[in-house]
């Protein structure tokens, strides 16, 4: 990787400075081809929300597309990213700029979330906007990790830190009573875990995964700060419903592994369907795989009531809410 000169710096920079954006020299690194800008201060145009902090980087690549990458951070630490890659740097600073920075924090009853985007290369003012790739909220000493960034996958892993919280045990329908496009949560190395299912394809998945990051945000908000035996109160139903939902995945699995002997055994010798049987463990070892990862990710477990000592209720301090 060759270094950057001065030279080369001159050009990059001159749609930047046009558009208030001037380079800080102590925090670029040359060696790196990263180009460090100014910090900004972005005022809520409300009048409700906290200002929010802009560090814009822009990594110049030797050859190929460079990336422009905004951060903002609020007063609380919380960050929210927005990038685009392209070869033309004066248009990647517009798709970056036409984004408002407080677009990219919600504010919910005692609840932060912030969403980070990607611009699709290619992208115009009258598509869809920008594609999701993350969202961060924090309840307290609690925060929620939502990771987009597989592309097309609606398989959205989710992760829920506890540090400085007393949380023992979450229930494994915690998020489950929400629909079944929740599904189970299982303690990891470090934190707690889960999966959410949203569109596969965009932009229908950033709307999707939008509307349920903020639902599950809420949800949790809504659990973590009161008692856990009021969980079992207030979600009896809804808990009872995830149950349904795993036994029905395990007749399916049930009727798929039995299926083929059983077609097989009470067909006709020599038939159409006794032949077709023969192609079962073909077709299982095409189906089976999804099941499997579906039964991984449903509860069928008995619903039951949660000691007192499962978590400690948090604490969360009321905030305004942005219109």
């Amino acid at each position: 990787m060759t270094p950057l000169s001065h030279h080369e710096i001159l050009p990059l920079v001159a749609p930047f400075a046009q558009r208030g954006r001037h380079l800080d020299l102590a925090k670029t690194d040359r060696l790196a081809r990263r180009l460090v800008f100014k910090s900004i201060v972005h005022a809520d145009p409300s009048g409700q929300g906290p200002t929010l902090t802009e560090a814009l980087t822009l990594d110049a690549a030797e050859d190929g597309p460079s990336r422009l990458t905004r951060t903002l951070t609020d007063p609380t630490k919380l960050t929210a990213t927005l990038y685009a890659d392209g070869e033309d740097r004066g248009a990647l600073l517009a798709a970056i700029l036409d984004i408002e920075p407080h677009r990219q924090f919600r504010y919910q009853t005692a609840t932060t979330i912030t969403f980070s985007y990607r611009i699709a290369p290619g992208s115009t003012a009258t598509d869809a906007g920008p594609l999701l790739t993350g969202c961060v909220a924090r309840l307290g000493p609690v925060q929620i990790l939502f990771d987009f960034r597989a592309v097309h996958d609606q398989w959205i892993p989710i992760r829920i830190q506890c540090e400085g919280a007393e949380i023992r045990q979450l229930p494994a329908d915690l998020l489950a009573v929400l629909g079944p496009a929740w599904h189970r949560v299982r303690f990891g190395v470090t934190d707690w875990q889960a999966t959410m299912q949203v569109a596969r394809d965009e932009p229908e998945r950033t709307r999707d995964g939008e509307r349920k990051a903020a639902e599950t945000v809420a949800h949790l908000a809504d659990t973590l700060a009161r008692a856990p035996g009021e969980f079992h109160l207030r979600h009896r139903r809804a808990r009872w419903q995830t149950v349904q939902r795993g036994v029905q995945v395990l007749l399916a699995v049930f009727a798929v592994l039995a299926g083929g002997p059983l077609l097989f055994t009470l067909a006709p010798d020599g038939s159409v369907v006794q032949m077709l049987a023969y192609f079962w463990p073909v077709a299982l070892l095409m189906v089976l795989p999804l099941f499997i990862q579906r039964l991984s990710s449903t509860t069928a477990t008995w619903p039951r009531p949660l000691p007192a000592t499962a978590w400690q209720p948090i604490q969360l301090v009321e905030q305004a809410v942005q219109p």
